[in-house]
């Protein structure tokens, strides 16, 4: 990984090299190493690609699921779609440079009506960008705290083995404490709030002449109904798989998988570790 400024606005920057080769640049190396950790976790319970099918990325931020997808299986279709103009910006510039012709990139979000809504923008971290996050407590610290104490639980805290073990999670949860209030603050300094584009998914589907959609990959931090909404029932029969990162996982997951299963799907998956209970986020994985 290098860092790197961008001359035109002197922002600090990152860049990757996925496994494909393809470069990917990216605001903030932390967040960027853990979204390329998440990758292979989207193709599990039997979700696949096949050359030649159409992927939509929904929630594309820089580029990362889309790259990653073109890189492990060459000749798909991808439509990858980010409302924040920030994020947008680097994904359409990491499409042009890595010469990606088979991805598309639309400066709108998906959501249930064709409109403009109010996202707050973290211009340090665009992946957390959203219309349902709260600027002065973008990282939920109470319950990221947990989640990182709970991963490092699981790790047996080998930086602290120093310490008692019984004193190890007191200490993890006092120095991450530090660290989120630290980011926090730095996130909130440049937060913004900003007026972004939704359509509804099957305007796209008709203006676009989509056929089938092979994949649907949902990753819009609390959002998700409002982007299954946007779907008409007739164009429910040509979604063949979903894969969705769900906020609020202890809600809606059950209410996403009732829907889903009354559109044809008859293989539905959930995915959640301990980390992610207590953030109550998870993975949604479904198949006809």
């Amino acid at each position: 990984m290098a860092t790197k400024v961008d001359k035109q606005t002197g922002r600090a920057g990152v860049e990757i090299t996925l496994p494909g080769g393809t470069r990917l640049s990216s605001s903030d190396a932390f967040v960027t190493n853990i979204m390329l950790a998440e990758m292979p976790g989207y193709f599990a319970h039997g979700i696949q690609l096949s050359p030649g099918d159409i992927v939509f990325d929904v929630g594309a931020n820089v580029g990362m699921f889309s790259m990653w997808v073109a890189d492990q299986y060459g000749d798909v279709q991808v439509y990858a779609f980010e409302p924040v103009k920030p994020a947008f910006d680097v994904l359409d510039f990491n499409i042009a440079r890595a010469g990606k012709g088979n991805i598309r990139a639309f400066p709108f979000g998906l959501s249930r009506s064709c409109t403009t809504t109010e996202f707050t923008v973290f211009p340090r971290a665009t992946v957390l960008s959203s219309s349902r996050r709260s600027r002065v407590d973008p990282l939920n610290r109470e319950a990221m705290k947990r989640a990182l104490v709970a991963v490092g639980r699981q790790r047996g805290f080998p930086r602290l083995r120093w310490l008692p073990s019984a004193a190890r999670p007191r200490v993890a949860g006092l120095l991450a404490d530090l660290v989120l209030r630290h980011e926090t603050k730095r996130l909130s300094a440049t937060a913004a709030t900003v007026a972004c584009e939704v359509r509804r998914l099957s305007q796209v589907i008709s203006d676009e002449h989509i056929q089938r959609i092979d994949l649907l990959k949902i990753d819009v931090e609390g959002a998700e109904l409002d982007v299954l909404a946007g779907i008409e029932a007739r164009h429910w029969p040509i979604i063949k798989q979903t894969v969705m990162e769900v906020e609020g996982y202890s809600r809606d997951s059950v209410v996403i998988a009732a829907m889903l299963r009354a559109e044809g799907f008859t293989n539905i998956d959930f995915e959640q570790g301990a980390a992610q209970r207590e953030l109550d986020i998870g993975l949604l994985f479904a198949r006809r």
